[in-house]
C-alpha cells in the first residue's frame, strides 16, 4: 500500500514503504539494511497455539464458549500487515514510526482530506501511540499537520478522545484504521467541513 509523505504542494507527495510482516515477526526493509523482530515468548505462550491469521478480531470464541484474547502484539502485527497489503480504506494510511520498534508502540498515519470540504486535497500527518494496555485502552492520536477541528487541541494537535465517537465509545475490537477513518468522517461532518484552516503545510 502506498503511504503518503506530506509535501508543501498538494500535487506532490511520495509513497513510502510500510514495514512488512512475515509470520509472527516484523521484517522491515530499509535502504540501510533490514531488521527482523520476533514476538516475546510470553506473547507466544499466551496464544496457546492460536494462529495469528485466524481472525481479524482480537477476541475469539473457542468451542465450548471459551473466549481467547489475542495478545497486544499479535493484534498490532495483524493491523500492520493489513496496512502494508492495502486491504483497507485507501484514503488513509499508517505504519510504524521506526521500523525496528519491536514493541510496536509508536506509529505514524496520514489522512487524505475528504472531497467537497475545506480539507479537500490536503494530506494530514499524525503520530499515534499504542500503550502496553492496547487494545483495552485506546491509542493516542496527535496531528502533526496543523488543522482546525472540533476534536483536536489547537495548541498540541492532540485528538480529544471525549470528542471523537470512535474513541469515546472504544472497544477492544477497534483498531488504528477505525480511528483514522473516524477522523476523516469527522472532517466531513457539518461541524468541521467548512471551518477556516491554517495555511497548508503548517505544522504543530
Amino acid at each position: 500500500m502506498n503511504h503518503f509523505r506530506q509535501s508543501s504542494s498538494r500535487e506532490s507527495f511520495q509513497p513510502i514503504k510500510a514495514p512488512r510482516v512475515v509470520g509472527l515477526g516484523v521484517s522491515a526493509s530499509r535502504e540501510e539494511g533490514s531488521f527482523v523482530g520476533s514476538l516475546c515468548e510470553g506473547s507466544q505462550q499466551a496464544t496457546s497455539g492460536t494462529s495469528f491469521h485466524q481472525t481479524s478480531s482480537e477476541a475469539m470464541a473457542r468451542p465450548g464458549g471459551e473466549v481467547v484474547i489475542v495478545p497486544r502484539n499479535f493484534k498490532l502485527l495483524e493491523e500492520l500487515e493489513s496496512a502494508e497489503k492495502g486491504h483497507g480504506d485507501m484514503s488513509i494510511s499508517y505504519g510504524l514510526e521506526q521500523a525496528d520498534d519491536i514493541f510496536l508502540t509508536n506509529w505514524i498515519g496520514t489522512i487524505l482530506g475528504p472531497a467537497g470540504t475545506c480539507h479537500d486535497g490536503r494530506i494530514y500527518s499524525l503520530r499515534i501511540h499504542c500503550s502496553d494496555q492496547y487494545p483495552m485502552v485506546p491509542p493516542e492520536f496527535f496531528f502533526t499537520s496543523r488543522i482546525n477541528m472540533s476534536c483536536v487541541d489547537p495548541q498540541s494537535g492532540r485528538v480529544d478522545p471525549r470528542r471523537l465517537a470512535v474513541l469515546a465509545n472504544w472497544n477492544r475490537n477497534n483498531g488504528l484504521e477505525t480511528v483514522l477513518i473516524g477522523l476523516r468522517a469527522e472532517m466531513a461532518s457539518p461541524t468541521n467541513r467548512r471551518l477556516p484552516q491554517p495555511p497548508e503545510g503548517s505544522m504543530f
